[in-house]
């Protein structure tokens, strides 16, 4: 549409007409014009972002040029290897990326290394091969770690985060700046990191088994891997130091534990209801207190130099102080008999040992000392005492044992039943602390005691370096020998006269071969108080109705089946509960299983127990038996030489019987090999004559009588045991 318009010139006063135009625009022009501008401005800012950036990365991954140096120097001054990195991998799927760039501005880099500031063109170069190929190393290195620093080490990059703090110390021990890291995860064990320095890069690869790191162009050594990589070391040195110093500082605690130990077992094994007299030589306060917590000990005799002891001695109207050395005291001790003897500091010499010996009671005593094996010359001051109490003929056992870091000996009297009382049960002990001791209990324990029953392995392992060849020290059911199982063996009539049954091989059997011991390990263990229950019952049941048919058939199985036994002091019986209970006895020496150490005695050869002849086989020091006196004991039944199939087995019952009871067993053993007696079990079967008198010496005669009684229903109880076995 146009319109026409007139204009008059004022000057000229001439008029001319001019024409409108006008031109509709409508909404979708305007949206159209709009989206293509905005498409421009993008394409425009796209397109230069990313020449830009593409520019600025490539620049990044050059190294600086090196800058001009004077030609008349060229040794002095090098430049560092560009970088180099591999292609990557195609990632899996799952992998997750990322990435950070840090800001440079104000960084300052060098690409090249000084070795030396002189200028002056005409001195030769200091640099020597050995400096070029340490600069080497220092400028591209790699890092593989396996064993235990790998495990520690993943343990330390486990995630992303402590990966790239790990590559951040490295780039800050080199001295370099990081400008950026990109990380490709597969799993929290499975990354790889790629630092971007001004000098060089950085590679960490972590894997499920490896761990390694590569780098290029950045000046580290192997050193300062180390330092970054490497796990704090514990200071072995300086913890032993302060372990040390703290086990061996002295606080009261630990000063009447000590005491205790020195005292309590042996004060209370003493089977007396008074013990008149005690010396404690070289004693400490703690010591003495623990002495005289004992209400049971009417006298103490301190033998110590410190003459300061004559005057905390009169608060204590029990004791006798005496400032003079032990040796003094006890050589002119002559017309004094004690009961125990507490050594707390052990003279470095033995002379004294005889006069100690001398002076104490010949039953119920005891002489206990504390020992030190710190040093070399302690260990073999300790070797001397044990050899010199071990050839006393007053001494009977030699126990030791520890408490914390302190070491014990105590040496004590020939008597059974002071062997009893230190193997005694924590109850037995409990009565005994309330029996005897004056409260308070602070340091003295049943439990504790109880402990020390069992030799330490080191005291063991002492005494077998000096002698290997003893059972305990054998290797104890040796693997290498083989085990016949009890199943290869019968019960057949013996070939024996009068002998009664008797146990057959139903094959070969290879010498050296273990026997009957599936069934040895569970013994029937018989104790002294059970013993003592029985007699007791039978005594109260002699007036009364209540029939002792039971009871007769107990005995009966003990007496005939088992042996008599004193390993842990008191009287018991030891009762195999297989047959091998009807293993017979072999006549002069022809027994084909048991010990060959001890086939030397046989009831022919026997003509007395010599303490002298046989010392070095009945020991009374042994603390290898101690640790394993049960399997020691089934550990000697072994086959002699080979055995055929049908063959009957025969034992040596001398090694069996307590010492007390040898010479009246030989005698019987004699006759039964001589036909004029049949053996105990078929007596006892056969109602011949009255048992023999192998049960406890407390047993009365009426007993006897009465076991006498019903013995086949006896023997019926000995069927039903193997049966069940």
């Amino acid at each position: 549409m146009t319109q026409p318009i007139s204009a008059t010139n004022e000057n000229n006063k001439e008029t001319r007409t001019m024409t409108l135009y006008h031109m509709p625009v409508s909404l979708a022009f305007l949206l159209v014009s709009a989206a293509v501008g905005m498409g421009v401005s993008f394409l425009v800012g796209s397109t230069a972002r990313t020449y830009l950036l593409h520019t600025h990365q490539q620049q990044q991954l050059l190294a600086i040029p090196p800058r001009q140096t004077q030609e008349e120097a060229p040794n002095f001054v090098r430049s560092l290897p560009p970088p180099v990195l591999g292609t990557s991998p195609v990632l899996p799927a799952s992998t997750r990326y990322s990435s950070k760039r840090f800001k440079t501005e104000g960084t300052a880099s060098e690409s090249f290394l000084v070795r030396s500031t002189s200028s002056s063109a005409d001195v030769t170069s200091r640099a020597t091969k050995r400096d070029k190929q340490d600069e080497t190393k220092r400028q591209r290195f790699s890092v593989d770690l396996a064993g235990r620093a790998l495990n520690q080490l993943q343990d330390r990059l486990s995630t992303e985060s402590s990966v790239v703090q790990l590559l951040k110390e490295i780039m800050k021990t080199s001295h370099s700046t990081i400008l950026s890291y990109h990380c490709d995860q597969v799993s929290p064990r499975h990354m790889t990191c790629v630092g971007i320095a001004t000098q060089g890069h950085i590679i960490i690869h972590t894997a499920p088994q490896q761990v390694s790191i590569d780098a290029n162009g950045v000046s580290l050594d192997h050193a300062s891997v180390e330092t970054i990589l490497g796990q704090p070391m514990i200071p072995t040195s300086e913890l032993v130091v302060k372990k040390q110093t703290t086990a061996d500082a002295k606080t009261e605690r630990k000063e009447l534990r000590v005491a205790s130990a020195l005292v309590h077992p042996a004060m209370l094994a003493s089977s007396s209801k008074e013990t008149e007299t005690a010396v404690l030589v070289g004693g400490s306060v703690a010591s003495l207190k623990q002495l005289l917590q004992h209400s049971t000990l009417k006298h103490l005799i301190l033998l110590e130099m410190d003459q300061s002891w004559n005057v905390e001695g009169k608060d204590y109207p029990r004791v006798e102080i005496r400032n003079e050395k032990a040796a003094d005291w006890f050589a002119r001790a002559e017309n004094r008999t004690v009961d125990m003897i507490f050594v707390e500091t052990t003279p470095g010499t033995v002379e004294i040992a005889a006069d100690m010996e001398r002076v104490l009671k010949k039953d119920d005593s005891a002489l206990v000392l504390k020992m030190s094996i710190q040093t070399a010359q302690n260990r073999a001051v300790k070797s001397q005492w044990l050899e010199a109490l071990a050839a006393k003929d007053r001494f009977g056992f030699i126990k030791e044992y520890d408490e914390g870091e302190a070491n014990f000996l105590m040496a004590f009297s020939d008597d059974h039943e002071m062997l009893g009382r230190w193997f005694a049960s924590e109850a037995m002990v409990r009565l005994s602390i309330r029996e005897k001791l004056l409260p308070p209990f602070d340091y003295v324990d049943a439990t504790d005691i109880m402990s020390y029953h069992n030799p330490s392995r080191l005291a063991a392992d002492a005494f077998c370096d000096n002698n290997p060849e003893d059972d305990a020290c054998e290797g104890l059911l040796d693997p290498e020998r083989a085990l016949v199982p009890i199943s290869s063996f019968e019960v057949k009539l013996s070939t024996v006269e009068n002998a009664g049954r008797g146990i057959f091989v139903k094959h070969d059997i290879q010498e050296g071969s273990y026997v009957f011991i599936d069934t040895c390990v569970q013994n029937v263990y018989i104790t002294d108080a059970t013993i003592r229950v029985v007699d007791e019952f039978v005594d109260h049941a002699e007036n009364m109705t209540i029939p002792l048919k039971t009871w007769n058939i107990l005995m009966g199985y003990a007496d005939g089946y088992g042996f008599t036994a004193e390993d842990f002091g008191y009287r018991a019986y030891d009762v195999d509960p297989g047959i091998a209970s009807f293993v017979n006895h072999g006549c002069n020496g022809t027994a084909n299983v048991g010990d060959a150490e001890y086939q030397y005695l046989t009831e022919l050869s026997y003509t007395g127990f010599n303490i002298t002849a046989d010392q070095e086989r009945y020991k009374i020091y042994n603390p290898a038996m101690d640790r394993s006196r049960r399997t020691v004991s089934c550990a000697g039944s072994l086959a002699m030489r080979d055995m055929e199939q049908g063959e009957e087995v025969f034992n040596n019952y001398m090694t069996f019987e307590a010492w007390d009871d040898v010479d009246e067993y030989a005698e019987s053993l004699r006759a039964e090999c001589a036909g004029q007696a049949i053996g105990q079990i078929s007596e006892y079967e056969m109602s011949a004559k009255q048992p023999r008198q192998l049960l406890p010496v407390h047993a009365s005669e009426e007993r006897l009588q009465l076991l006498d009684s019903n013995l086949t229903e006896s023997c019926r109880l000995c069927g039903v045991m193997q049966d069940i076995s």
